[in-house]
């Protein structure tokens, strides 16, 4: 039997046995449109429905048309949840667009170089 733990997203199943050290494939989630305070709730069912069906989890944020602070959350929750039920999030690749100005102006990406800040730093820079 799995377990529901509440890990800041939601309550998510842990896995039986370390997916992430698996061989099992990457289910790929697309985001698009706005991921802001205004679209927070539906945003937050959407991320832990994708957590809830797979252990290992890409954020493909390259078609959002707005983030913000509340939307950078929402993905550290996610991350942060899968981490407590032995699952995996990483973002696609470098961010780019509407993601990759949130986390500028969020303090977590350098203008300039590209440089990802804190501990998040590998997570943002779409290295896992």
């Amino acid at each position: 039997m799995m377990a529901a733990r509440n890990n800041g997203v939601g309550d998510v199943p842990s896995a039986q046995t370390s997916a992430v050290g698996s061989l099992s494939p990457w289910h790929r989630l697309v985001l698009t449109g706005r991921l802001t305070v205004l679209e927070a709730e539906d945003r937050r069912v959407e991320l832990l429905t994708a957590l809830v069906g797979a252990d290992r989890i890409e954020l493909d944020g390259s078609g959002l048309e707005a983030v913000d602070v509340a939307g950078l959350q929402l993905l550290i929750a996610m991350r942060h949840s899968a981490e407590q039920a032995g699952k995996a999030v990483r973002l696609a690749g470098p961010p780019e667009g509407a993601l990759r100005l949130a986390l500028t102006a969020a303090g977590f990406m350098e203008e300039t170089g590209g440089e990802a800040a804190g501990s998040y730093d590998r997570f943002w820079r779409g290295e896992g």
